[in-house]
C-alpha cells in the first residue's frame, strides 16, 4: 500500500510539473485583434512550446520562439481597497512578439506578482535568438566578458624598438671605424716596406772583399787600392 502511494505521489508530481499553468490576467492595452482593453482573461502558460491568452472565445497563441522582447514592471495604479491596510502588488507585465503572419503584436497584462515572476521564469528559460528579457524578477543571463587578448611577449614594443636603433647605428659606425683603422694600418705598413726597399736599392752594394781596415793599413791584398788612392791624390795637387 505504501509502495503504491509512492508511487501515485510521483506521478502526479510528474504530471504537475509538465502540466500548463493557468494565469489570472487582465489585458490592459496591446493591439491584439478582437480583444478590447481591461478584459479578463486567463493566460495559459505551457513549459514547453509557448503560451496561449484566453478572452472569452477568443484565443491568441505566442509561441516562445516568435517572442521579441519581455519586461514585467510594477503597477503603479494599484490602490488599496477601503478599509484595507494594504493591496496585493501586481505586475505589468509587457510581450512584444511576432504574429503567424509575421506582424508584430504587443500585450500588457495585469497580474499578480507571483504570476508575473512564473510567466517571466517561462520566458526566459525559452528566450529565442533576438529575444530581450529585462525584468528584475527573472534572472537574465549576461554573456561572460571576452577575455582581453593578452600581449605577445616576444614582440618587441615600439618603444623597445626606437631604444634599439641608436644601439644598431653605434654599432655599425664602430664597425666601420675598426675597418677604417685596419686599413690605415695595413696601408702603413706598405708604405714602410716601400721605403726600405727604395733606402736598399740606393745604398750601393758591398763588394765580398771589401774590409773596413783597407782605409787604415796598406796590405799585399789591398795595395791596388792604395795606389789608386794615392794617384788620385797626387793629381789633385
Amino acid at each position: 500500500m505504501r509502495t503504491l502511494s509512492l508511487i501515485v505521489g510521483t506521478v502526479l508530481a510528474c504530471g504537475l510539473a509538465f502540466a500548463n499553468r493557468i494565469e489570472k490576467v487582465v489585458y490592459t492595452d496591446g493591439n491584439l485583434t478582437g480583444v478590447s482593453g481591461r478584459a479578463i482573461a486567463v493566460l495559459d502558460v505551457a513549459p514547453d512550446k509557448g503560451m496561449t491568452l484566453r478572452v472569452g472565445r477568443t484565443d491568441v497563441s505566442v509561441p516562445y520562439s516568435s517572442i521579441t522582447k519581455a519586461d514585467s514592471a510594477e503597477d503603479s495604479t494599484t490602490i488599496p481597497a477601503p478599509g484595507k491596510k494594504g493591496a496585493r502588488t501586481h505586475q505589468l507585465v509587457t510581450v512584444e512578439f511576432n504574429s503567424f503572419q509575421g506582424e508584430p503584436r504587443t500585450m500588457t497584462l495585469d497580474m499578480s506578482k507571483d504570476s508575473a515572476s512564473r510567466v517571466m521564469a517561462a520566458i526566459h528559460k525559452h528566450p529565442a535568438s533576438d529575444t530581450k528579457v529585462d525584468t528584475n524578477l527573472a534572472a537574465v543571463q549576461t554573456p561572460a566578458p571576452a577575455a582581453a587578448a593578452k600581449p605577445d611577449k616576444k614582440a618587441k614594443p615600439e618603444k623597445q624598438a626606437k631604444a634599439d636603433k641608436p644601439k644598431a647605428d653605434k654599432a655599425d659606425k664602430k664597425d666601420k671605424s675598426d675597418k677604417v683603422a685596419k686599413k690605415s694600418k695595413k696601408d702603413k705598413k706598405k708604405d714602410q716596406q716601400e721605403v726600405a726597399a727604395n733606402d736598399k736599392s740606393a745604398k750601393p752594394a758591398a763588394k765580398k772583399d771589401d774590409w773596413w781596415g783597407d782605409s787604415y793599413w796598406r796590405t799585399t791584398r789591398n795595395n791596388p787600392k792604395w795606389d789608386q788612392q794615392q794617384g788620385s791624390t797626387a793629381a789633385a795637387q
